[in-house]
């Protein structure tokens, strides 16, 4: 009797103690924050990754030029020109961003066009013969594909004082065919260093 109620007792202490475990860490909630919160570091951060790309991407998609074109707007996302002082940081995730929300967003107004770089070296890789003969019937060398009417260009600047850096993040859609600025904008944050 003496050794069943012991069994029994020794059951409930480990029941006990397996109930109140977790899988979740014991911080689950803070290690995880909101990426539209800043944090106590400095310089360009996840709250500017958003707030720039949101606004910028709606100020294209408002753009009467835009609006009126009976065609859509077939353009190509260049890489991120960085004129800070931190010069090997790669800012390619503000115009992945950018390029993301406009496709989602632009509807049958835009289409986006990949790089003719990366087009080529993904066709050369994936493709027999490099894709030089695309599809059924195609003529040799016609896998160029879609050629972009226009090009989504950016920089990031940075205006360094003692403790601070004004960053300015400036896109611009260029015509292919004129070289014509269609649109351009920035986006401006003063960040601590």
């Amino acid at each position: 009797m003496l050794k069943g109620l012991l069994t029994v007792t020794a059951g409930l202490i480990i029941a006990g103690a397996g109930g109140c475990a977790s899988d979740k860490p014991h911080e689950y909630g803070e290690q995880r924050p909101d990426p539209s919160s800043l944090d106590a570091g400095g310089g360009l951060q996840s709250k500017d990754l958003l707030a720039s790309t949101d606004q910028l991407v709606r100020d294209l998609l408002a753009e009467p030029k835009l609006n009126a074109s009976k065609e859509k707007w077939t353009i190509v996302v260049e890489k991120i020109e960085n004129h800070t002082t931190q010069s090997y940081f790669n800012y390619e995730i503000f115009s992945r961003r950018f390029g993301t929300l406009l496709q989602r967003q632009g509807g049958d107004r835009v289409a986006l066009i990949e790089n003719k770089a990366r087009f080529h070296k993904v066709q050369n890789q994936e493709l027999e013969h490099g894709g030089d003969n695309f599809g059924e019937g195609a003529p040799a060398g016609n896998a160029a594909g879609i050629q972009p009417d226009y090009a989504l260009t950016g920089r990031v600047d940075e205006l360094r004082n003692a403790a601070t850096s004004t960053y300015r993040l400036e896109f611009q859609v260029l015509s292919m065919r004129t070289r014509e600025i269609l649109w351009t904008n920035e986006y401006i944050v003063k960040a601590a260093r």
